[in-house]
């Protein structure tokens, strides 16, 4: 096999990663950063590690519920956003 091949098949393979997180960072940078962006209403901002911190520890599965459910501080379920799948959530708060 000729390494450009084995080049070209990987590429193939991590395309449809690649085009996920794209397509989450898409669906944050159009309604998450709204309020993530700027720490409205105390939502963590992507980059502040000391409110991520907690919501880490409860795990990825409780990040995901609380996404789907909103919050009682002013988060929407599904971020207002009710086309998007449980999938799609996890993979924007994975950004």
């Amino acid at each position: 096999m000729k390494p450009w091949t084995l080049f070209v098949a990987i590429a193939y393979l991590l395309l449809p990663a690649a085009q996920a997180q794209d397509a989450a960072k898409a669906v944050f940078d159009g309604v998450c950063v709204v309020c993530h962006g700027t720490g409205v209403l105390g939502a963590p901002k992507p980059d502040d590690t000391a409110q991520w911190r907690p919501r880490l520890q409860a795990g990825m599965d409780a990040l995901v519920k609380r996404a789907i459910a909103g919050s009682s501080k002013g988060m929407p379920p599904r971020s207002g956003r009710t086309d998007l799948s449980n999938a799609q959530l996890h993979a924007m708060i994975e950004l």
